[in-house]
């Protein structure tokens, strides 16, 4: 009976699990302007709704200070300790 109850338990416990999938805050396309102003650090940013959020996978080709892209993204938190990382970032799904 104990060994029936924890196999129970178990199986509960996992299946429950939250799966490891990244979240889609936005899956139709948001007009944003590029911009390499995220305080001290000169990183790729996006502007969205007058906040900057720095991002990793800008494509070099579209990473020009001003221009306007149609995008497709997802918000992560970066808990990285350093000077010129951590905090929210915006990975871009797709660039339209």
């Amino acid at each position: 009976m104990k060994k029936l109850f924890f196999i129970f338990l178990f199986v509960g416990l996992f299946s429950s699990c939250k799966k490891n999938t990244p979240p889609t805050d936005n899956a139709t396309c948001t007009n944003v302007i590029v911009t390499f102003t995220t305080g001290a650090c000169k990183h790729a940013a996006v502007i969205i709704d007058n906040k900057t959020y720095p991002t990793e996978n800008l494509p070099d080709s579209l990473a020009i200070e001003g221009k306007k892209l149609c995008i497709e993204y997802a918000f992560y938190d970066d808990v990285r300790a350093c000077v010129c990382c951590g905090g929210r970032y915006v990975n871009i799904i797709k660039v339209n």
